[in-house]
């Protein structure tokens, strides 16, 4: 059980990771633009 739990954690940090990358590349995109 607790094995499940370590992996469903994992992957669920995987995908917040992803998710604040991409946003960062996206803010960083927007200021480059806008100077």
């Amino acid at each position: 059980m607790s094995m499940i739990a370590a992996m469903y954690t994992s992957m669920t940090i995987g995908l917040a990771d992803k998710y604040l990358v991409s946003l960062s590349y996206r803010l960083v995109d927007k200021a480059k633009t806008s100077t």
